[in-house]
């Protein structure tokens, strides 16, 4: 048998012009079902000497069994394909099948020699229309090294028209046909990287997809969307972004979404600290909210409250169990440093609001007309208001006031004091006792002392001597005895008191008078007294002997 140009020995040997054989063997690609088509295969020898009408085979795909040029089988079936020359019209092979697996499968037997030895180098050109062909692929591959071995494609059926074929011996190619499988809908799948950083990420998403989808539809979690199959994106806002891709084709769709996905932070500044505190003034026990207000994402926090009192946590509570002004810093950290504040006098607690319990005090609480005294309030809880009542019918609303009794007598005195709660008064029965002037027996002179003196006793017996006294501003006691003319100008004597039968102060010294100064002059010897005489205003001369009586301001 003679060779081809691979060195393929010919079951027959038959001389021709051209010649093309197809088989065909088919099994049907699981699940699918291929549309009828046909589509017609010319050979063509380059000298021309060919019947084009016979050098053709059609092929193609029916939805039953068919006698006729092409095949139109069951999936399972296969038959023996024709093609006879012009001038020999004789079989070149007979009884071919050929495994097709999941696809359809036609064997084609080309011989562009002569048709007569010797063998004489020629081209064929085999040609088709890609228009022709049903929905798949076609690929036309060439048994380089006989039937025992793999072809290998040469052209791509769907992208080409024709092949060329030059030799003197028989050519062996397939037409593989593999039906469009039909299509299923996807199934949803993507990855991005990176997944985390600081603000400004761009990432690169990558669709992972299968079965086919050919619509892409991505939410980013961030309002930002792609119908891009590979899309990237950028984060420009920090926070933690959930992505979804939706994957469609032709038979449905599907998403995957990823919760929390993406993570974007703020890059690391150091802190600038803020905070704020609520309520700010209050009654002791105040309890106060503080909250960082600091920028710049700091991570750890220390606080100082102004009464010795800390914390760490970052919006603390603080509760002030103690009146008065404090202020308040906090300082906030993170990795790239740290910054404080602090709010001067930033907290006011004040004592709560009693009603006032009212006390005074004054000082002196006794001594001659025209005293003054000074009060001072002693009440406790805070009074806003005070009305005091002096007794004598002097009033004041100051707080300390200080008040002068210009006449004697025994006063009482009241304080009442108010705040926004209540009121409170608090009265001193007899609290202040004010006395006349000082007033001395003029007979009490060396020194005035109320306390009568043998030597003071002979200066009015020396009166009573002379039976008279006149007023002598260069005496010892302001007297001189005697009557002399324009020398009563002054206040008679104090033992001139009573003549009787006549009017009192006479300038004379009567016998009775002398025994009242005698009796004054007496009584701290007889009685033990600190004083001889005081004065009493019920007295027969305005005084009386002895020491006055307790509480007795009447001198």
């Amino acid at each position: 048998m003679p060779e081809n140009r691979k060195g393929m020995k010919m079951r027959n040997r038959v001389p021709f012009i051209i010649c093309c054989v197809l088989l065909f063997g088919a099994v049907l690609y699981p699940g699918v079902a291929p549309a009828a088509w046909k589509a017609t295969i010319n050979a063509v020898r380059d000298d021309g000497s060919i019947d084009v009408t016979q050098a053709k085979v059609e092929i193609g795909i029916q939805t039953a069994a068919s006698s006729t040029p092409y095949p139109g089988m069951a999936p399972t079936q296969t038959v023996n394909l024709f093609l006879y020359t012009a001038d020999f019209g004789e079989l070149l092979f007979n009884d071919f099948r050929a495994d097709g697996g999941n696809k359809y499968v036609w064997l084609l037997n080309i011989h562009p020699r002569g048709n007569k030895p010797p063998p004489v180098t020629r081209t064929a050109t085999m040609s088709w229309n890609p228009a022709e062909f049903g929905e798949g692929t076609y690929q036309l591959q060439e048994y380089v090294d006989g039937l025992g071995n793999d072809p290998v494609a040469v052209a791509d059926m769907r992208t080409t028209t024709s092949i060329d074929v030059t030799g003197n011996a028989d050519f062996l190619y397939t037409i593989v046909y593999t039906p469009q499988a039909a299509p299923v809908a996807p199934v949803a799948a993507f990855s991005g990287t990176p997944t985390s950083g600081d603000r400004d990420l761009t990432v690169q998403f990558t669709d992972q997809s299968t079965n086919n989808p050919t619509t892409w539809s991505w939410n980013f979690g961030d309002g930002g969307t792609s119908t891009a199959q590979n899309p990237s994106h950028t984060y420009t806002g920090a926070g933690v972004y959930t992505v979804t891709l939706t994957a469609s084709n032709t038979a449905g769709s599907d998403d995957e979404t990823k919760t929390d996905y993406i993570t974007v932070t703020e890059p690391v500044v150091a802190p600038v600290a803020a905070f704020s505190g609520t309520p700010t003034s209050g009654n002791r026990d105040l309890t106060v909210q503080f909250t960082d207000q600091s920028t710049n994402n700091p991570t750890t926090w220390s606080w100082s409250f102004g009464d010795g009192g800390t914390s760490t946590a970052q919006n603390p509570s603080h509760t002030y169990t103690a009146a008065g002004v404090y202020t308040v810093t906090l300082t906030s950290s993170n990795t790239a440093g740290s910054d404080d504040e602090t709010k001067t006098d930033y907290i006011t607690v004040t004592e709560p609001v009693v009603a006032p319990v009212a006390a005074f005090s004054g000082a002196p609480t006794s001594g001659m007309k025209d005293l003054t005294v000074q009060f001072t309030d002693q009440s406790t809880n805070n009074p806003t208001a005070w009305s005091w009542s002096f007794g004598d019918g002097g009033t004041s609303t100051a707080q300390n006031p200080s008040h002068t009794y210009t006449a004697a007598g025994v006063y009482t005195v009241t304080l009442t004091v108010s705040n926004a709660t209540g009121s409170d008064g608090e009265t001193k029965i007899d609290y202040i006792t004010v006395g006349e002037q000082q007033v001395y027996h003029s007979a009490d002179y060396n020194p005035a002392d109320y306390y009568i003196s043998l030597s003071e006793l002979l200066r009015v017996i020396q009166f009573y001597n002379v039976g008279s006294y006149h007023c002598d501003p260069t005496g010892e006691d302001g007297y001189a005895p005697g009557v002399k003319d324009g020398a009563y100008t002054c206040t008679p004597h104090s033992s001139d008191y009573f003549v009787e039968g006549q009017s009192a102060q006479d300038w004379m010294i009567t016998f009775p008078e002398l025994l009242r100064l005698i009796q004054f002059y007496n009584w701290d010897y007889l009685m033990g007294s600190t004083n001889s005489y005081h004065v009493d205003p019920a007295g027969e001369d305005g005084f009386a002997p002895g020491d006055p009586p307790a509480g007795w301001f009447g001198r």
